[in-house]
């Protein structure tokens, strides 16, 4: 800006900083100030600095309207996605051409859409629900989709029973048709399809026994683990040796024990023949038994050792008889049944009484889960490359299953999930990062270290990963933070990307949103009153800007949207309520050549209407100010690029002035393009003094605008 006298000659040239909060309209102090406005409605602030305005939209559905729907995008790459419609017990497929196929057999109804989750993996997307048992949804052809609940092996379970009291046992030979047992009520209903887990620790023994020659069997019980036997001392004649039988595991009672040949020694005559046998019994607990056949010497010594070891069943419960039985099969059918009352036993961790996990990720190969009901700071992770197999091991292994609770100083629930170099964690009360320890990049049982990140809390919505940053709104919905990883703290720090422009959500959540990366980078926010926010971020180049988006001058509202690769840019769909629910998908915005006017129109029908008013301006080099004093400013240059049509004036004072239109050059000069021009316009603006001075463009026509700078005169009487 330079003076001539009473006249300043200004320069508008960016609009990075958005639309500004009116408690900034005073802060001409700000660098902000200078390249903001008081409003920005449905123009799109772009990264280089100038507005353009906003597409209209194209109505999908076609005769198809829904109660509610929830939006997700499915991108099996670039050049393969679509939009996924979730409704009541349906999911509609749409591309950027129209409605495509049905997917009947949804177990989700209209109450889960709104805390509906999903995970990406190829061709299959997991869906997370806390009140919904995870399934899939696997496409196998464009018209081929079939949902599958997901099925766990090995878990995860809640902790172990820590009741000594609590003791459950199991009855019953065939797999299939076992009887659990419990001294005190532990079953209910929701429990059925349930797996629930039993452990036994199984103590070393050791034992010195004879056998006699012509005498009755000598018994050892239970022998579980690495065991050996061995003979000792001078000896003649044969010894037998016989095993239960592994299908007799039921333990029955030891007179309906069954036995089968196991082995068989014999020492000749005057000699010293001593025999020794090492094995391992694995599975479940086993029986042996000795005997000395008549002839020979009148008895022989034997050692018995067995090491013990963990026993370990995992059932799953198909019926619920009463609090204290249930029904239930051997999960992983390995036979045999306890021999004895345990107190060590653990329900899985996702059922219908505890909940189901409300979201999940992958990081470093693993599968983690996250938060259900009951366990709202927990975190579950599969073994590595095998995402559904969360088994763990005696003694711990580094390619275990992981279960993790956060330990804060109140219970908040997990929230979002984000990947980079480490696993950020998002929770109603604050931010976490967790990472491998120092011996290893990648998470163990024993190396995960989660650390506070912020106390900000984050809302509902899942984060966001824009750039080099993790977008997530705070904790009431009202507030957008940016989260990444800063050098000056060795940690994640987080900023406030709303405050410029906090009167947008005043009162007005924010209830979905999406990330449209081009052509504009732009988050796309969908608020509660119906209006959108839109934040052009480029944080590289300080470019952060907030615009409203009114659709269909506010007669439409917004009830979600989402972001899918689409031909040349990502297209953005959206939901939108009227008498009912639409799918719609924002046009592509086309300034080249002749222009469909129903590119410029909602729902095909409506015209966008853009406004862009700018704050009033202000002296150069912060001798003295503008602010309050009367002003005029009799003339502006517009700098447009491909745009036709535009009226504008100036607000002198706070009950406004009707607004011109701006002149543009003929239709029929010869060097002017009657479709698309880029050019500046000299405007003479009417109207007197006034202590507002700030200029004011609008377009109500069905055709593109793009405004690159404005330069005033203003003249300071």
């Amino acid at each position: 800006m330079e003076g001539e006298g009473g006249r300043i000659f200004d320069a508008k040239t960016s609009f990075a900083s958005g639309e500004l909060s009116p408690l900034l309209w005073g802060r001409v102090d700000m660098g902000q100030y200078a390249n903001g406005a008081r409003t920005i409605q449905n123009f799109i602030v772009l990264p280089q600095g100038g507005v353009t305005n906003r597409p209209g939209t194209k109505v999908l559905t076609q005769g198809l309207t829904y109660d509610a729907v929830r939006l997700a995008p499915f991108v099996f790459s670039e050049d393969d996605a679509c939009c996924l419609a979730f409704a009541e017990g349906l999911v509609d497929v749409y591309n950027s051409g129209g409605f495509v196929h049905r997917v009947e057999g949804s177990p989700y109804r209209t109450e889960h859409l709104k805390r509906l989750r999903w995970l990406q993996s190829a061709d299959m997307m997991y869906l997370f629900h806390p009140d919904v048992p995870p399934h899939t949804l696997l496409r196998h052809s464009p018209a081929d989709w079939e949902f599958k609940p997901v099925v766990f092996k090995n878990g995860p379970f809640l902790d172990m029973n820590t009741e000594p009291d609590k003791k459950v046992w199991v009855v019953g030979g065939d797999p299939k048709e076992r009887t659990l047992h419990s001294t005190e009520d532990l079953f209910v209903d929701e429990l059925v399809g349930t797996l629930f887990k039993m452990e036994m620790k199984v103590k070393p023994r050791s034992y010195d026994f004879r056998v006699f020659a012509g005498g009755d069997w000598a018994e050892i019980s239970n022998v579980f683990g690495p065991f050996t036997y061995r003979t000792s001392g001078k000896w003649i004649g044969t010894i037998e040796v016989e095993r239960c039988t592994p299908d007799d595991g039921s333990w029955k009672d030891p007179e309906e024990w069954e036995w089968q040949s196991f082995k068989s020694y014999t020492s000749e005559d005057k000699a010293e023949e001593n025999f020794a046998f090492s094995g391992v019994v694995e599975d479940y607990p086993t029986h042996f038994r000795f005997r000395k056949l008549a002839g020979g010497t009148a008895r022989t010594t034997i050692t018995f050792n067995f090491e013990g070891g963990m026993i370990q069943r995992i059932y799953r419960i198909t019926e619920v008889v009463s609090g204290t039985e249930a029904k239930a099969e051997d999960y992983e059918d390995k036979g045999g049944v306890f021999p004895d009352k345990t107190d060590a036993w653990a329900i899985s961790s996702f059922n219908a009484r505890d909940g189901y996990p409300s979201l999940g990720i992958f990081h470093q190969e693993r599968l983690i889960l996250a938060a259900t009901k009951t366990s709202k700071q927990t975190l579950w992770m599969s073994q590595p490359a095998s995402w559904h197999d969360f088994e763990t091991s005696i003694p711990t292994k580094d390619d275990d299953a992981i279960t993790i609770t956060l330990a804060s100083k109140q219970l908040d629930e997990i929230r979002g999930l984000t990947s980079r170099g480490d696993l950020l964690i998002f929770t109603s009360g604050g931010e976490w990062s967790a990472k491998a320890g120092a011996k290893t990049d990648a998470f163990t049982p024993s190396s995960i270290v989660i650390t506070p990140s912020g106390y900000r809390g984050c809302h509902e919505l899942a984060p966001l990963d824009v750039g080099v940053a993790s977008l997530f709104v705070q904790r009431h919905g009202k507030t957008v933070r940016s989260l990444g990883y800063s050098l000056e703290i060795d940690g994640y720090a987080s900023s406030d990307l709303s405050i410029l422009s906090d009167h947008i959500f005043e009162n007005n959540p924010i209830r979905a949103w999406a990330y449209q990366q081009t052509p504009w980078s732009v988050v796309w926010c969908a608020l509660e009153d119906g209006r959108v926010a839109a934040l052009t971020l480029e944080q590289e180049h300080k470019v952060s800007a907030w615009s409203q988006q009114l659709f269909a001058a506010g007669h439409n509202r917004i009830r979600d949207l989402c972001c899918v690769p689409g031909v040349g840019q990502d297209d953005l769909y959206l939901a939108v309520q009227k008498d009912s629910v639409t799918v719609e998908i924002l046009n592509h915005r086309k300034d080249l050549g002749a222009v469909q006017p129903e590119d410029y129109m909602d729902s095909g029908q409506h015209v966008v209407h853009s406004v862009l008013e700018c704050l009033q301006f202000e002296l150069p080099g912060g001798n003295g100010t503008l602010q309050g004093r009367h002003t005029q400013i009799p003339v502006i240059t517009l700098r447009l690029y491909r745009t036709k049509g535009l009226r504008g004036g100036v607000v002198t004072d706070e009950r406004g002035y009707p607004i011109d239109i701006i002149p543009f050059p003929p239709d029929d000069l010869p060097f002017y393009n009657p479709f698309l021009s880029t050019f500046d316009v000299r405007v003479v603006v009417p109207g007197g003094v006034g202590r507002e001075g700030r200029i004011h463009l609008e377009n109500n026509e069905p055709r593109p605008v793009t405004i690159l700078g404005i330069y005033p005169e203003v003249v300071v009487p």
